[in-house]
């Protein structure tokens, strides 16, 4: 089952992040990873170096309800992969103030304006990985990051964004008038 295994799965990118996970730790000596989704990433994480291991934190799923618990106590949520059509974490993370770092690759760059809610980098690689996430760190501790990001998460919002647009497209003709 596909939807078991997707922290596993390649295109999403998370052995890239353990290896770009000591070039951070090098300037975030307090730095821990969380992973969180479905799947057991016990197979990528026995290729990690001890030492490297204890800054791994697996979360699993979690549950819905609470998941904005883990985004609000994040620096950053980091979704390294490629391919992907829309990144629901990243505007979870994003409603909850938290910038994000994502790669070049797939739609949830779209989600990024770099500098402001988060960094963008291209996939593959962990030099540049670690980079956009220590910039990524810099944006957390500017205090007016939280309210940027969420702000950013608004039209994806069902009440502040996705209805009113509904309303708008289906309840009015194209130049506006109500039909």
């Amino acid at each position: 089952d596909v939807y078991k295994r997707q922290v596993t799965e390649e295109r999403k990118g998370v052995p890239v992040l353990l290896a770009a996970l000591p070039l951070i730790a090098q300037s975030e000596p307090e730095v821990v990873l969380w992973l969180s989704g479905p799947g057991d990433p016990a197979g990528l994480l026995a290729a990690v170096p001890a030492g490297l291991r204890e800054r791994v934190e697996v979360l699993g799923l979690g549950e819905a309800g609470r998941q904005h618990e883990r985004y609000g106590r994040a620096w950053v949520t980091c979704l390294p992969s490629v391919d992907d059509s829309f990144g629901m974490a990243l505007v979870e993370s994003l409603a909850c103030g938290t910038p994000l770092v994502t790669t070049t690759n797939g739609a949830p760059q779209e989600l990024v304006r770099a500098g402001v809610t988060g960094e963008l980098c291209p996939p593959g690689d962990p030099a540049e990985l670690a980079a956009a996430c220590l910039r990524a760190f810099e944006l957390a501790r500017d205090g007016e990051t939280v309210s940027v990001c969420r702000t950013a998460a608004q039209p994806f919002d069902w009440d502040l964004g996705i209805a009113p647009l509904c309303e708008r497209l289906y309840l009015h003709d194209p130049l506006g008038s109500p039909t």
